[in-house]
């Protein structure tokens, strides 16, 4: 065992410390920055690896986030604090991280703990950007941490689902993915785009999509990388959701998974979805994968074993049953009202195809012959802007080209 008394707390061991965190205008990554704040007061400083984006610049981007709804709790107990969160502009697809020498410099001198939270969550993502988000952002920043003259702990946000192929329990241990992850690098710096695109499928199969087969790629590189050099943590969340207790219960900022659903269904836009009425969902609340990932820092400095990367599935805190949504919105009907409702819901769950297909059309079928919302007649009024101003968008390539 490592450290002083002080790091018998939690809030104890990150006093004083120099937090870098990747993601942190992400869900998970909001959430645990409102946690250290909130908790861990005497942290010294959080930095934020953060982009430009839409002709902001990092501080006026990290000025918005920090009046939403999620940090009333902090704003109200310690406004001060605050002043210990640092932009610092890079880009996690860029080489070198896209940092500033100066900035470089001051994080390699400073950083005392490495959360590695960003990534693309996109399922459908083509394989190179998949790649450059998942896998080579972890390498670059494992690049970053083996430069850190005082890093203690580095942790990396994985997923669940990259071993979505092993049959029965899925142990806290690396699976090797098929392709060795220097590979996949240089296939993506040298290869025939059209090559891989093609090639996709096989490449990552048993897995289903590019993201689960980047991020299984990335806990590899963490090992290769670590071990032996760096204290190193990977958790594995399953499906994220909202949150159930802080700092205020049923907090999202997101429609990722299930809750994209949840919103479709009382909102009237969809009325059945295709799905085996047996299944289970592995849902984890966003504010225990925050506290998660805290615990597992501390634990690994007291631990202070680098011959071994520590791995936690943060996984089945809640089972929820597919066949329970139909009762879940038929509860939720009477309870909640949508300003912007399309229909009213009645959401039913099938493993049919041909029924899904039926009810979808019926459905469909239905909302355009009743008598629909202002507020939806002036949506397909945008769509049907959008889809004119793509029409003579075209025509105008065509002309430009017979000129030629």
């Amino acid at each position: 065992m490592t450290g002083n008394d002080e790091s018998r707390t939690i809030p104890g061991y990150f006093k004083g410390k120099n937090v870098l965190i990747t993601g942190g205008t992400g869900f998970v990554g909001l959430v645990l920055i409102e946690k250290l704040l909130r908790s861990c007061p005497e942290i010294r400083n959080i930095y934020l690896l953060m982009r430009h984006r839409r002709n902001k610049s990092p501080e006026d981007r990290l000025k918005e986030l920090v009046q939403q709804q999620l940090f009333d709790s902090v704003r109200k107990i310690n406004p001060e604090v605050f002043n210990k969160l640092k932009p610092v502009s890079g880009d996690i697809a860029e080489v070198g991280l896209g940092l500033s020498e100066k900035d470089e410099t001051v994080l390699i001198s400073d950083t005392n703990i490495i959360y590695h939270v960003a990534a693309s969550v996109r399922f459908n993502d083509h394989f190179q950007d998949a790649v450059k988000m998942n896998l080579r952002s972890t390498v670059e920043v494992l690049n970053l941490a083996l430069k850190c003259e005082n890093l203690e702990v580095y942790v990396h946000t994985s997923t669940a689902y990259c071993n979505s192929d092993v049959d029965g329990r899925i142990e806290e241990k690396v699976y090797r993915p098929s392709l060795d992850w220097r590979d996949a690098l240089e296939m993506v710096d040298n290869g025939d785009k059209d090559v891989i695109e093609t090639l996709t499928m096989k490449m990552i199969h048993p897995l289903k999509n590019t993201y689960t087969y980047t991020k299984r790629l990335a806990e590899q590189a963490v090992v290769d990388i670590c071990k032996d050099r760096i204290n190193a943590v990977i958790l594995r969340p399953s499906i994220v959701m909202s949150t159930v207790h802080e700092p205020v219960s049923g907090w999202s900022n997101n429609l990722n998974g299930p809750f994209s659903l949840s919103v479709a269904g009382v909102m009237g836009i969809s009325s059945t979805f295709f799905f085996s009425v047996k299944s289970e969902l592995d849902v984890v609340y966003v504010d225990n994968v925050a506290k998660s990932l805290i615990i597992a820092t501390r634990e690994k400095y007291i631990n202070n074993d680098k011959s071994e990367v520590e791995v936690y599935n943060a996984t089945s805190e809640l089972m929820w049953k597919v066949a329970n949504f139909e009762s879940t919105y038929t509860l939720s009907r009477e309870l909640v009202h949508f300003e912007d409702t399309l229909w009213y819901y009645n959401v039913k769950m099938t493993h049919c195809f041909f029924l899904f297909y039926f009810w979808t059309m019926f459905h469909i079928s239905k909302t355009q012959s009743g008598n629909l919302q202002r507020s939806t007649c002036r949506t397909f009024l945008r769509l049907q802007q959008v889809r004119l101003c793509e029409r003579q968008l075209r025509h105008a390539r065509l002309e430009t080209l017979r000129v030629r």
